[in-house]
């Protein structure tokens, strides 16, 4: 295992031309309609935090992440513990553990995700690999949005949790000191004078608070790693030293089957069975 000072900050943030491609503005009855705090677990839409390990590939996790909360909340379907070395070492569009960008979730516009048990987190890179079915759903609809407090909270609540990028700078975590070692439960990092930047990182936005002014992340370093020892922190809305390129891409699926019954199940070539 990596020590969590070593975890390699490999996100690459889009350039502006290819951001506003994407670029879907939210009606402004949408922007307006969402709750003062939300936390997207309380809605049974998000799998725990994983480890990346000694790979740059938190884009990889961040996009997994995204898939396996939209087809619950879509399909009512899992929570699917889906496979990051799928896009690891498959979306040929992305840099494996060398990095990638909030575009990655592409990758699933015509391959469908596979399960953690099918193709196993390596931490490396490699050939693609993998003899399973890949399953039926597919992403439709990729976009970006507005690089505002109402935009994020909105894309999140109406679509999902979903890929937000930010960059890192060393008060937040270096030498395993900083607010990802040293904060408290509930604790909002706010990014101060005197640190430097270390890279650009992707993580899953899952939840706000405007009482506390701040967006609740999953991270990919630990399913028990932080402040709240849960692989989440909180990152305040603006009041930060440095412009931290806060940044998202969300989506949609089709192609999947509705799991609106008792339990469902997936077999081992990747179809879910709802029981009822």
């Amino acid at each position: 295992a990596v020590a969590a000072t070593d975890y390699p900050l490999n996100e690459i943030p889009l350039d502006e031309a290819t951001y506003r491609m994407y670029l879907k503005e939210a009606p402004q009855d949408r922007l307006d309609a969402a709750p003062a705090s939300y936390d997207a677990r309380n809605d049974g839409i998000v799998t725990v935090a994983k480890d990346q390990g000694a790979c740059g590939s938190c884009w990889a996790f961040a996009s997994v992440g995204a898939m396996e909360s939209h087809i619950m909340k879509q399909y009512n379907c899992g929570l699917y513990d889906l496979s990051e070395e799928q896009q690891n070492r498959c979306n040929t569009a992305m840099g494996g553990c060398g990095g990638g960008n909030s575009t990655a979730p592409r990758y699933w516009e015509t391959t469908g995700p596979i399960t953690e048990a099918c193709y196993p987190y390596t931490a490396s890179d490699g050939p693609c690999s993998y003899a399973c079915t890949e399953m039926d759903y597919r992403v439709t609809g990729f976009y970006t949005t507005a690089r505002t407090v109402e935009a994020f909270k909105t894309s999140c609540y109406d679509d999902g949790p979903s890929y937000w990028r930010y960059d890192v700078y060393s008060d937040f975590s270096y030498n395993g000191t900083g607010f990802w070692y040293d904060a408290n439960p509930g604790d909002v990092y706010v990014n101060t004078s005197g640190s430097f930047r270390r890279g650009g990182h992707a993580v899953l936005i899952i939840g706000w608070d405007d009482a506390k002014g701040a967006f609740l992340c999953k991270n990919s370093w630990g399913a028990t790693g932080g402040p709240q020892g849960d692989g989440t922190f909180w990152i305040a809305y603006s009041g930060h030293y440095n412009n931290l390129g806060f940044a998202m891409s969300n989506f949609n699926l089709t192609g999947g089957v509705p799991c609106d019954c008792d339990y469902c199940l997936m077999d081992s070539h990747g179809y879910d069975w709802c029981l009822n």
